[in-house]
Order: C-alpha cells, then sequence, then structure tokens
C-alpha cells in the first residue's frame, strides 16, 4: 500500500483561497501557495498543470458552495429563504464571500476555462438557470420575462448587491438588512403568486 500524500487538493486550493482573501491577486503564485502550507513546489505543479487550473478548481468550489444551498430553497419553493441565503453564506464563508463577489473570473483566470472545468461550469450555470425557471412558473403560473426578472431582482441581484458593498466596506452585513430583503420580497414578489394576492405558504411577513 502506498504512502498517503501529505497534501490534498484541497490544501492548494485553500491556501490559494486565503492568499486572495488576505493579499489579493497579485499573491497568487504557484511559489506563494506552496510556500503557504510550506509545501514543495512540485507538489502543486503535480495536482494542478497550471494556476488556471488551479484557481478554475477554486472558482468552481466558490460557486458550488454559494449555489447549492440557494438551489435547495427554490427547489423547496421558499423564495423568501433563497432571497435570505446570500446574507446567511456571506456570514457564515467570509473569505470565500470575498473572493467570489469581489473578483470576476476574468481577473482570475486567463483564457477560456479549462477542459472538463468548463463541463461542470456550464453544468452549474444549468442548474441555476432551471432552478429559478421553474420557481418562476410555480410562483407565478407561467414564465415570462417579466417575471423571471421580478425573481432575479429580488433573490439574486439585490442580495448580491448588499453583501458585495459591505464586503467593499469590509464590514459585515447588518442583520436589519435580512428585514429590509423581507420588506423587498412581500414588495416585489407577494401580491403577484399566481395573480391571487399574498403568499399563503408561510412566506407572509
Amino acid at each position: 500500500m502506498g504512502r498517503k500524500a501529505k497534501f490534498q487538493k484541497s490544501d492548494f486550493i485553500d491556501a490559494a483561497l486565503d492568499l486572495l482573501a488576505e493579499q489579493g491577486i497579485g499573491s497568487i503564485t504557484i511559489a506563494a501557495i506552496a510556500q503557504k502550507i510550506n509545501a514543495p513546489i512540485g507538489s502543486v505543479y503535480h495536482r494542478f498543470t497550471s494556476r488556471e487550473i488551479l484557481m478554475a478548481e477554486l472558482w468552481v468550489k466558490l460557486i458550488e458552495s454559494c449555489q447549492t444551498g440557494f438551489i435547495m430553497e427554490l427547489e423547496s419553493g421558499n423564495g423568501l429563504n433563497a432571497a435570505l441565503h446570500t446574507f446567511k453564506w456571506v456570514r457564515k464563508h467570509p473569505r470565500k464571500a470575498r473572493v467570489l463577489l469581489l473578483y470576476r473570473r476574468e481577473e482570475l483566470i486567463s483564457g477560456d476555462w479549462p477542459g472538463s472545468i468548463k463541463v461542470r461550469v456550464e453544468e452549474l450555470k444549468s442548474e441555476m438557470n432551471s432552478s429559478i425557471a421553474l420557481f418562476t412558473g410555480k410562483f407565478f403560473g407561467k414564465i415570462t420575462r417579466k417575471n423571471l426578472s421580478r425573481v432575479l431582482y429580488c433573490l439574486v441581484q439585490t442580495p448580491l448587491g448588499a453583501a458585495r458593498y459591505y464586503i467593499q466596506q469590509e464590514e459585515t452585513i447588518p442583520d436589519y438588512y435580512d428585514q429590509f430583503i423581507r420588506e423587498t420580497y412581500q414588495a416585489v414578489m407577494g401580491d403577484h403568486k399566481n395573480g391571487s394576492g399574498l403568499v399563503n405558504n408561510g412566506e407572509n411577513l
């Protein structure tokens, strides 16, 4: 039986995440990532053929981490909890949130998504779009561009915008912002469920 490797792929991805959150993009080199966890540079290249591959895998893991809970709330039919999910995730994972919300993919990875990672990114994108469309259809009774825009504005764009602002300010999202999201949800979504008035499935204020 072979000796268990001292370092796992996740160790290097976590090291890259910490460097990004602490020091920014300029800090990300293979040498710096290896030094962060006292690993030989060769150990990094043994698992990742390039810096771009490592950063792409980090980016995918961040998307998966944030998106999974959001989709679970959508699939359960709880739009309000889906809208609140971003704040919940940001508070629980401040370093992940800092990297995901402050940096564009193009800033971290030059060129196109590499190989199989590109396939996974397309899968994640499809999962998100399908979940939003399915929720929209169930909530409003039909999928229209305006209905989709309501869902995106209330459940995605507004929470992300608020979260990004506080991350840029290096501050924690105030607890009362949860109430702002509830009020926004009621105003934007509450009177439009299947054209039948206020939501009565536990999402009322």
